[in-house]
């Protein structure tokens, strides 16, 4: 992009106020360009009208002398002191003027201008004029230049008679000007090919005649170059084609040279880098994230996000820290780079009095912080301390991505049955109970400890836990018998009933995948929830003893409170592996109410990364 300045009568010259009225013309009519990047207000809108043009010198004004605001001054005019208020300091700040930057993409100016005129990369400005000898050479009149372009008058006290570069480049020639361009390219490597391969070393103008005659002449002596001659073109072609690689190499030791300089002057990075990352400088922003790190202490990557180590004899590695990037990109599509003292950090002469300063987080290491966090619920202090940054840097990462890290657990444990992969999974130890029916899914609630709100009353009462007698938020989960969870619900204050959860979430159309008949195993705190499926699918649970006082159970009855409760276990550890994460098994701080729901839906899925609890009958399902 182009940055153009803004319109101000008494800095900018005569020229720049008439180009920038060029600019503005263009972009008013012409219909292409229009992909202006306003970056302080809007994508889209078009730049402020240019002032009028700025009127001849006045003569100078004495003090006394009469002057109208926002009159332009010109550099003979003295500057009159102003009064200060009676009630103003005299040391107060001025307000500064808010500037309108506008800025244009460069596409919508001709490449020729671009070639020619814009040399460095980095300019954000366009030049002020071009030559109308290069409007005519390079046929612009009548290709979106026209004699109002041309500006007449002083530039920089020389009376000019030039054009100002304006967008009317059409953006329906630049498909046509670069297949020319690329042909042209093309075109030009092979002529240079062919020519270099043929009189490589030959790189004298005289012709072999001339050369065996008298070797050794005086350069006054040498025939002229002639452009009409395509032998001397082909020879010089050589030459130029032998300076070119010259000068290449040259420009690579210069670079060589000056990176060493700034090596050396930065204190030795790469000494820096090499004795952190082997694990000698101790965690932080510079070792969390690399390879060597993390290879010299295959332990780090485990404890702080949670991935366990799958290198087994005989097997590829995967390391812990190898599962921590492959599970971010695959996830997020963020992938991993190997981080260098540049990458972290940056000059500021003026920063707090230091002389470096840390670079943003990337978003590898944005994951990291958020991972931390969801997987062991570390204080942002702790994660601060490790990424030299601040807390609040630290909170709004984790505020960015914990929507994400949701979205993962429900990718991972929200996932639809079909009566094919039930029955593939069923457990051997189901099929010894001998059931009317085979076991869908198992069921089990579970509640976690909360800090009690005691600033609102009805959150306090909504909190109340019947299980834990204490504040907490209570979730129902489904697994298969095999353990893999396939639903959970949000959580919810535990006030509510476990039942009264079940026939919340099922009314929302959930669980409808239950293939008809089959049997959802639960504790007695689910009787008479059949009726709440979409499907009507029995609920199994243990008998209740009724019958008054001194009755008890029959043979029949302990038989089936046995089969019915033997294999339920899995959903108590998978409730086991939930509360790992997120610090769901500790006290939930007031503060970090807001996360609850990502960090349940994180846990669940994260559930779904273990091995198998009880293993299917059918072994090839799964590959050993």
């Amino acid at each position: 992009f182009f940055r153009l300045p803004s319109l101000d009568t008494q800095s900018n010259s005569a020229i720049k106020i008439f180009k920038l009225q060029r600019v503005h013309d263009h972009m008013k009519l012409s219909s292409d360009v229009s992909s202006q990047d306003n970056r302080n207000q809007s994508a889209t809108a078009p730049p402020p009208p240019p002032p009028p043009p700025r009127p001849p010198a006045s003569p100078a004004k004495t003090r006394g002398s009469s002057k109208k605001k926002n009159e332009p001054t010109t550099k003979a005019t003295t500057k009159t002191p102003k009064k200060t208020p009676k009630n103003t300091p005299k040391n107060a700040p001025k307000k500064k003027a808010e500037r309108t930057i506008a800025y244009i993409a460069r596409h919508h100016y001709h490449p020729e201008v671009l070639q020619e005129y814009i040399v460095n990369e980095n300019n954000t400005s366009p030049i002020d004029y071009i030559h109308a000898d290069f409007v005519k050479e390079a046929k612009l009149m009548g290709n979106g230049y026209s004699e109002e372009d041309r500006f007449i008058g002083k530039v920089g006290g020389i009376d000019m008679n030039c054009f100002v570069p304006v967008p009317s480049y059409k953006l329906q020639n630049a498909q046509r000007d670069y297949v020319l361009a690329a042909a042209r390219y093309r075109l030009r490597e092979q002529v240079v090919d062919v020519v270099c391969g043929k009189f490589r070393g030959e790189t004298f103008l005289a012709s072999r005649r001339e050369a065996n005659d008298d070797a050794l002449k005086m350069k006054d002596e040498l025939p002229k170059f002639d452009p009409n001659n395509t032998e001397h073109l082909q020879r010089a072609m050589c030459m130029l084609k032998d300076e070119n690689e010259e000068l290449k190499q040259r420009n690579k030791v210069l670079t060589n040279h000056q990176k060493e300089v700034q090596l050396a002057r930065r204190g030795n990075n790469a000494a820096v880098e090499e004795f952190v990352k082997e694990g000698k400088g101790g965690l932080c922003r510079l070792s969390i994230s690399s390879d060597t790190y993390h290879k010299n202490n295959p332990n780090v990557a485990k404890k702080m996000f949670g991935f366990a180590d799958r290198r087994k004899k005989g097997d590829k590695p995967l390391s812990s820290w190898d599962v921590t990037k492959n599970f971010i990109q695959v996830m997020w599509g963020v992938k991993h780079e190997e981080p260098t003292v540049e990458s972290t950090r940056e000059e500021a002469s003026n920063y707090n009095n230091r002389k470096y300063r840390n670079k943003k987080l990337t978003r590898f290491e944005q994951v990291l912080v958020t991972l931390m966090f969801f997987t062991n619920a570390f204080d942002y202090g702790y994660i601060s301390a490790i990424f030299g940054c601040s807390e609040k840097v630290v909170g709004r990462c984790i505020k960015a991505w914990a929507p994400f890290f949701r979205d993962v657990g429900y990718q991972m444990a929200r996932l639809p049955l079909t009566k094919e992969f039930l029955d593939a999974t069923y457990p051997t130890s189901y099929h010894d109970l001998n059931f009317t029916h085979p076991v869908a899914t198992v069921i089990d609630g579970t509640d976690v400890l909360m800090e009690t709100v005691r600033t609102d009353r009805y959150v306090n009462i909504s909190q109340a836990s019947n299980k834990m007698k204490s504040s907490a938020c209570r979730g129902i989960t489904w697994s298969t018998p095999m353990g893999l969870v396939h639903e959970f619900t949000d959580p919810f204050f535990a006030r509510a009933s476990e039942k009264a959860i079940v026939k919340l979430w099922t009314s929302m159309g959930r669980l409808s995948d239950l293939p008809d008949g089959y049997l959802v195993s639960g504790d007695k705190g689910f009787d008479c929830t059949a009726v709440f499926y979409p499907k009507y699918n029995p609920v199994i649970h243990p008998a209740f003893l009724t019958g008054g006082n001194g009755a008890q159970f029959t043979v029949e009855q302990m038989d089936w409170n046995r089969q019915a409760c033997k294999n339920r276990y899995s959903s108590e550890v998978v409730f086991s592996r939930v509360k790992m994460y997120g610090g769901l098994s500790g006290i939930i701080r007031r503060h970090h109410f807001h996360y609850v729901r990502d960090l349940w839906a994180f846990a669940h899925g994260m559930a779904n990364m273990y091995s198998c609890i009880q293993t299917p009958h059918n072994d090839e399902y799964f590959p050993k």
